[in-house]
């Protein structure tokens, strides 16, 4: 069995918590009022974007490795890539030496449509309802704007000049600093990670998965935080290494809580 090359850990864990015994429990401190939010039921809780992100910001990530072995990562194809990096600057460069954790809704996914080189990403956009993450990601909008890149693609030109990267604190546009999630997840793993776990089937959508059936649940991150500098230097993570979410949906009324935790081996071999 290939395991060491492939997939470190898959885990889609379900917790279904059902009181049948009361346990009295006492505390010198305050319950955090997220703790308190996993007492409201599903429906409820799908409807309110700011308490979903965080009850789902409660889960705390600690792996053993989680320095960056290199500040900056290019395409994976034989000399090209690193001809691309040495001499073009198209590269992933860390915006922080850490691995880090973001949490937040999910405001688009996709899949690639077909296997290019090394990659065939699973794609999340997230925007940040919560006032914890959205400005951290304003430092890497303002890298961004330092470097000035444009991409090639005319459709993907960046004025520069304006919101994201300049802005009014007092009026915040949250959906214009989404984060792009991306990872490659090991070929052999893609059938059994679409049935049990997420999407990685071209044309898939969130909302026909059995774990989400919602199109924009909160969802969290942890993995390289990154600008990717191969388009316009935009803000990432890439690849995430953990991702977990509570699935909850406004047609579920239930106090049922169910968990989806899995961490996974990019298969490019960036970061």
């Amino acid at each position: 069995m290939k395991w060491k090359t492939l997939l470190c850990v898959f885990v889609a864990s379900y917790f279904q918590v059902q009181c049948q015994t009361e346990l009295p429990i006492w505390s010198f401190n305050p319950v955090e009022k997220a703790f308190k939010h996993l007492l409201l039921n599903n429906a409820t809780i799908a409807l309110n974007d700011t308490i979903h992100e965080e009850i789902t910001d409660l889960v705390q990530v600690n792996i053993t490795k989680s320095i960056l072995p290199r500040r900056r990562e290019h395409h994976q194809v034989f000399l090209l890539g690193w001809m691309a990096h040495a001499f073009g600057g198209f590269n992933w460069r860390a915006l922080h030496s850490e691995k880090q954790k973001f949490v937040g809704t999910i405001s688009n996914f996709k899949t690639s449509h077909k296997e290019k080189f090394t990659e065939y990403d699973i794609i999340f956009d997230i925007i940040f309802y919560q006032k914890k993450y959205l400005p951290k990601n304003f430092y890497a909008y303002d890298c961004q704007r330092k470097i000035h890149r444009q991409d090639i693609k005319k459709r993907s030109k960046r004025n520069y000049n304006a919101p994201p990267f300049v802005r009014d604190t007092l009026q915040i546009d949250n959906s214009l600093y989404r984060l792009h999630c991306e990872l490659t997840p090991p070929r052999a793993f893609r059938p059994q990670l679409h049935y049990l776990f997420f999407p990685t089937y071209p044309r898939s959508n969130l909302t026909n998965h059995i774990n989400f059936q919602d199109a924009h649940p909160a969802i969290g991150f942890y993995g390289a935080w990154c600008l990717d500098c191969n388009h316009t230097c935009h803000p990432e993570i890439h690849p995430y290494e953990v991702v977990w979410w509570l699935k909850a949906n406004q047609e579920d009324p239930t106090d049922i809580k169910t968990w989806h935790i899995g961490v996974i081996r990019e298969a490019s071999n960036r970061f």
